[in-house]
């Protein structure tokens, strides 16, 4: 009557450790499930030691059958909590990896772009302290000009990369840009800061 109630797929084991502690005296501990007559699954420890007489026959069994359900629902919730923490930090671990790769190129674009107009303010500066007392008022002006715009162009940078930091709690504004005003500027800063390369810009 009792193997009836096991669990189909736990019943032949319950089966053989049943027959061997019989047949064989070999003693059991195993976890196997019970349908109960309500429909309900419930988990079960049993042990079976055989006690035999002074002639080695089975005279009768000493055993426990422990109700393990709550264990095992518990195991099986940590057990899904530790799957689901395994989950998430992975997905962490490749958003950082790939925040990081991304965070890599950033500072090296960053770097280039906030070299070339200090590049312009050192090699500004360089000309005057090396050019003639003589130097025609315009000349002079032209390079003072080229220094201020590229510590102006500087601090925007360094501006523009605050505005940055701040771009995933802030609302998206768009703006008109004028590209071609934009790609001019640049143009002209580069043959300034390069004047004797020949380069044509289209």
């Amino acid at each position: 009557r009792y193997l009836t109630l096991v669990h189909p797929d736990d019943r032949q084991r319950v089966i053989d450790a049943t027959n061997r502690v019989f047949h064989e005296h070999v003693p059991y501990s195993h976890d196997e499930r019970i349908l109960r007559p309500d429909g309900s699954l419930r988990h079960l420890h049993t042990w079976a030691h055989p006690l035999l007489d002074e002639h080695g026959k089975l005279t009768h069994l000493i055993g426990v059958c422990q109700d393990i359900t709550e264990r095992v629902l518990a195991e099986d919730a940590v057990r899904v909590l530790n799957q689901d923490l395994e989950r998430r930090v992975d997905e962490r671990t490749k958003t950082i990896e790939t925040s990081m790769r991304d965070l890599e190129a950033f500072n090296a674009m960053i770097s280039h772009d906030l070299r070339a107009p200090l590049m312009t303010i050192q090699l500004s500066v360089d000309q005057l302290q090396s050019a003639n007392r003589s130097l025609p008022p315009d000349v002079a002006t032209d390079r003072f000009q080229r220094i201020k715009r590229a510590a102006t162009r500087a601090a925007d940078l360094l501006n523009d990369l605050l505005s940055l930091a701040r771009v995933g709690v802030k609302p998206m504004e768009k703006t008109r840009v004028d590209l071609s005003h934009l790609s001019t500027e640049v143009a002209a800063t580069l043959v300034k800061a390069c004047p004797s390369r020949n380069v044509e810009i289209s």
